[in-house]
């Protein structure tokens, strides 16, 4: 049964598509991991850095210079 209820929360995480939300560090010239929960499927609302509401969180970079596409907030059930 644990092993069921684990399997389900692993699920639950990939249908909304979790991810750590990245922002691009100007001192540092690259694209920093902030560790804030973001998500990959589209909605109205952009998922924000809670150090700087204004700053739209991004995927991983596929370099370490350039962060991806815009993230959206974690949907709440």
């Amino acid at each position: 049964m644990g092993a069921g209820a684990a399997y389900a929360g692993k699920a639950d995480k990939a249908a909304k598509a979790i991810v750590d939300g990245y922002v691009f560090d100007n001192n540092q010239n690259l694209c920093v991991n902030t560790h804030e929960d973001c998500s990959t499927v589209a909605s109205d609302e952009a998922c924000t850095w809670s150090e700087n509401a204004s700053i739209t969180l991004r995927q991983q970079p596929s370099s370490g210079t350039m962060c991806g596409n815009p993230l959206f907030k974690v949907p709440q059930n």
